[in-house]
């Protein structure tokens, strides 16, 4: 098969141990440069979870694109998903309102796990983006990228002030805190990212 990474073009033989041989690739590649990798381009397929995918699939695999960025653009990238994932959460958190003011049950709880993951997935990014180093000089606007931090705390002491009103099974305290505090700070969040992108 056919591996492209920047202006290079390998080949390499579909077999077991074609993920180390996509690892090394990369490292050789990106040494000494601003770059990281993103994800793989496989026979046209924009593949995130690449170990997966050709574990599964690489006797079929004919071409790779390995896609390489720079740590600024996976920060943008990352920064866009978070972004475009808000709205979604936010129609989730109203409708997980709704079912607990109108008849709370079993599922109404169950479909917390999801939206948990949701906010750890804020929370993870920021974490990821926060630790990275050298911040600075990744992000184009630092003031906007504190602001955004300011709510990212804001939604994480929210968060926790919601766990206790959880374990105190007050299913209408439930609705109300989702609708009038988790949402208005993911509409401020969505806000202050669209500054950062």
């Amino acid at each position: 098969m056919k591996v492209f990474i920047l202006d290079k073009e390998f080949e390499v033989y579909n077999n077991e141990n074609i993920i180390g041989e996509l690892e090394n690739i990369v490292k050789d590649t990106t040494i000494g440069t601003d770059y990281s990798f993103s994800h793989m381009i496989i026979n046209g397929e924009n593949i995130y979870d690449h170990d997966t995918y050709i574990t599964s699939n690489y006797k079929d695999i004919k071409e790779i694109k390995i896609i390489v960025k720079t740590e600024s653009d996976l920060i943008k990238d990352t920064l866009s998903s978070v972004h475009d994932d808000i709205d979604n959460i936010i129609h989730f958190v109203k409708q997980i309102s709704e079912d607990f003011a109108k008849k709370p049950d079993r599922n109404a709880f169950m479909d917390l796990i999801p939206l948990f993951d949701r906010f750890n997935f804020i929370f993870n990014s920021f974490n990821s983006i926060e630790t990275s180093g050298n911040l600075n000089n990744k992000i184009a606007n630092y003031e906007a990228w504190n602001e955004y931090a300011k709510e990212v705390y804001n939604l994480s002491e929210t968060m926790r002030s919601f766990q206790i009103i959880m374990r105190d099974n007050d299913v209408l305290a439930i609705s109300d805190a989702l609708v009038s505090k988790v949402v208005p700070i993911l509409e401020v969040m969505k806000v202050k990212i669209s500054s950062l992108l």
